[in-house]
This record gives C-alpha cells, structure tokens and sequence, in this order.
C-alpha cells in the first residue's frame, strides 16, 4: 500500500491506494509534506497531523506527485482522475437481460497495451483501478495485468460475474487485489432467470473460493440490479449472504436510459417507490448485519459517510465544480478506458465516438485535459430548478446519463415535477445532519455514480 500526495490548483490531495481515504489539503499541507519526503526529515507535529488523518509515514510509502499546470489551475480541473475503471475485455460467459454492454464484435486491451496505461496512471498519480470487463477474468493476461498494478502501488478492484472456472480465479490467488464485487442479482430463483441456471450457485462457490485460497484475502461485495421482480424476495439473498461472510451489497436500481433503444426483460422502478425500497433494504441490513449500499445520484442524502476536508465550511465539489454545473464525477473525479483502447468519462452515458478519443493514439493526460467526451461531461449545465436545488449539493443535479434532452434533468430526480426544492420531498428523518451540510466521502467519489458502487448506512 502507498500514500499518494497529489498537487491540485486548489492545493492537493492525499490519499491511499488501498483503503477508502481521501483527504483534500491546502498548498501549505502539501508543500511540508513534499519537503519532507525529500528529506526523509517528518517533524513530530507533522507526523501527528498525518495520523489524525488515518497515514501513518513510518509503514507506508509516501509518494509525491506534481503535475500541476496553468491549464488545470485556470480550468479548476484535477491534474488526473482519482479513479480508472479498465474494461479489458467485453466478452462474457453470460448473457444477462438488462446488461447494457453486449456487443456483436469482441475486444480485448491489448496487454502491452494496458500495462503501458497502469504506467501512465502511476506517473499521474492515480489511486485505484477497477478491473472490468465483459467478465475480467476471461481476459487472457488478467494474472500479469493485476500483479503489474501490485507492483506500480495501483489499488485493484474486480467486478466479476462469479460465473468462472475455479483456475482463472486461482490463479490470482498470489496477487493483491482490494475488492472484489460479485453479481448476484437476488434471491435464486430471480438471479438464474435473468443470468442464467446456476448462476447463483456459481456465485456463492466463487465467493467461498476466493476466501478460502487467496493468499491477501480481498473484501467481497455482492452487487445486486435491483427491480421491481426481485425486490420481494430479497431476503433470501441477505440470508445466503450471511452464511457466505459477506459483509456488504451494492444494490443498483435498474434503471432505462433515455439512449437506450431495447426493452428491458425485468421492470425498472418508478421513481415514487424508491423511499419504500430503501426503507426496506435498510431493515435488513440491520437485521442480517450486512452493510446497504445503495448507488444512484439523487438518492445521495440518505448517505451518512462524509468528505474529509480541511475547512468545516466547504465541500469538495463546491471547490471543484462550478455552481451552475453537474456535479457528476465522470470527467471530474474518474474516467474509464473501454475494450477498444476509447477513454470515456462513463459506462452509462451515451456519447458521440467519431472523435479521437483512443488511448492508443494519444496519453490519459491529454485526453483527460482535452477529449471531447471529457469535456462534454464536464461542461454539462445544470437546468434552474437544479441550480436553486437547496439539496444539489449533495445530489449534484443528478446523473447525466439519466437526464432527458427535452427537460434536461434527472428522470429519476426525487424532487421533480412539484417546486425547485427536492428536500421538501423527503421525509425529514432521511437526511442525515453532519454540521450543516452533508460532504461526499471518497466512497462516493470514487462509486457514487453506480458503475463502481456507493455508501449508505
């Protein structure tokens, strides 16, 4: 595990490559931590500052990285993304009604290739990658691809099916990877009816050989599409989940994206019934002691974790992002590398591919500074009603990916349609009061937008 120290145009961040921490600091922070790294000289107080934050120097590799520009800092735009999603491949063993990611035509990142970009990644200072795919472990080089990022202090992540042969799972048993996310999407009946028969069988087997044969034993999530069809018989998963010592699940509502042309086999939820749904996952996790997280952009202020910061008064997205903007994080905080060598800003967002966007032919830097798709996430505006939202700072005006071109908001957005206002839509024991506002922890900077995760409870 590393410590990276990041210079920002704000001053900079420092977080790890392996656990959840991510603190923003200012120019003074930075700029002591950086003298003594170069002087190997920590004073008491500066190493007692370091511990208050959860870092202790004397265990773990401190690491300083400065590529601060005028650009960034004329733009207010990080130097690189805290987080990278690598989608090594789009084959799959599986062929799952709601999936959004079929293809008629197969790629794999060409392995010299992504090792060139977990290179790139390191030099930026990029502080996790989550492996996926199609299913990453049919990739053919998957073993060399993770025990590279275990060398580059690159935190790992895996989103699997689970439905593999025990050797491709076995065979990373040597390497280190943090988390690894299972789907599992509810009771079995449900799971095998939309993601084949013995998936869930399958899944739970995965599940029990990863912790019995991993060497550096990885956190196990269970990430669950939520819908309107398994959404009744869901105890059923957090019973089996129990058994199995899984700790946490990801539920994901199924959503339909305005870009998306074919029917879904299962039944979205409507927006008045998520309060219900939530209210009803959450009883269960208390009652099996099996963390809820629950990913989607408006649904932010039921989240309790919070953003560490060096002044109480300000939030990081209102410090990074301008009020009349989306404070979605793709071209923000993350982007993500898909099969063909295209970077993009989001897995779920439909965007226009006849612009150069491919790694192949240009670096993550220049095209986290100047790629199209990028900057079409990033300059995404806000509709008034969202601006004057008094809650937008913890929903960020929502996800781009679900907004409407017509209305330009969020169709899942729980306040639409009735005032400005959302929070007068809430029931008020669902927000959670930390000082006067709610800060997005790196939980949800690096998950909240569903296609890596998100915190509650």
């Amino acid at each position: 595990m590393a410590i990276i120290v990041r210079k920002e145009w704000f001053g900079g961040l420092i977080g790890s490559t392996k656990e959840y921490k991510l603190n923003k600091i200012n120019d003074f922070t930075f700029r002591s931590i950086k003298q003594a790294v170069e002087t190997n000289t920590f004073t008491h107080e500066l190493s007692q500052y370091l511990l208050t934050k959860g870092y202790n120097q004397t265990n773990e590799e401190i690491r300083i990285v400065d590529n601060l520009s005028e650009y960034h800092v004329s733009n207010k735009i990080l130097t690189a993304p805290v987080l990278m999603w690598m989608e090594t491949t789009n084959k799959c063993s599986l062929n799952c009604s709601h999936c959004f990611n079929k293809k008629n035509n197969f790629d794999d990142l060409e392995f010299e290739h992504s090792v060139q970009l977990l290179e790139q990644m390191h030099r930026l200072g990029v502080y996790k990658i989550t492996v996926t795919g199609g299913e990453p472990y049919l990739y053919p080089n998957i073993k060399g691809l993770i025990k590279r990022a275990n060398q580059l202090n690159i935190g790992v992540r895996i989103f699997t099916s689970g439905c593999i042969p025990a050797i491709k799972i076995e065979a990373l048993k040597m390497t280190t990877v943090d988390v690894v996310y299972i789907s599992i999407d509810g009771d079995r009946k449900n799971n095998d009816y939309i993601r084949g028969r013995d998936s869930y069988s399958s899944a739970f087997n995965t599940i029990d050989l990863i912790n019995t044969t991993y060497e550096n034993k990885p956190s196990i999530v269970v990430s669950t599409t939520l819908f309107e069809e398994n959404l009744q018989n869901i105890e059923e998963l957090f019973v089996d989940a129990e058994i199995a010592g899984v700790k946490s699940i990801l539920f994901r509502p199924l959503l339909k994206y305005p870009w998306q042309q074919a029917e879904l086999g299962q039944t979205p939820f409507k927006k008045d019934s998520i309060l219900e749904v939530l209210d009803r996952i959450l009883d269960l996790s208390r009652r099996y002691g099996i963390e809820a997280q629950f990913s989607k952009l408006p649904y932010l202020p039921y989240m309790k974790t919070v953003f560490q910061c060096e002044s109480p008064d300000d939030t990081f997205y209102s410090s990074l992002i301008d009020t009349k903007r989306l404070n979605c994080i793709g071209g923000e905080l993350v982007s993500g590398i898909k099969a063909d060598g295209t970077l993009i800003p989001c897995g779920f967002a439909s965007f226009n591919y006849s612009f150069d966007n491919g790694t192949y032919s240009t670096s993550i830097s220049e095209l986290w500074r100047d790629s199209h798709n990028i900057n079409l996430m990033r300059h995404s505006n806000a509709n008034e009603d969202c601006v004057s939202c008094g809650i937008k700072h913890m929903c960020g005006g929502g996800c781009h990916a679900s907004r409407t071109p017509s209305a330009n908001i969020d169709e899942y957005c729980l306040g639409k349609g009735d005032d400005s206002n959302c929070s007068g839509h809430l029931p008020n024991e669902h927000f959670i009061q930390d000082e006067s506002r709610l800060y997005i922890s790196d939980q949800h900077i690096t998950t909240k937008c569903g296609a890596c995760g998100g915190h509650v409870a």
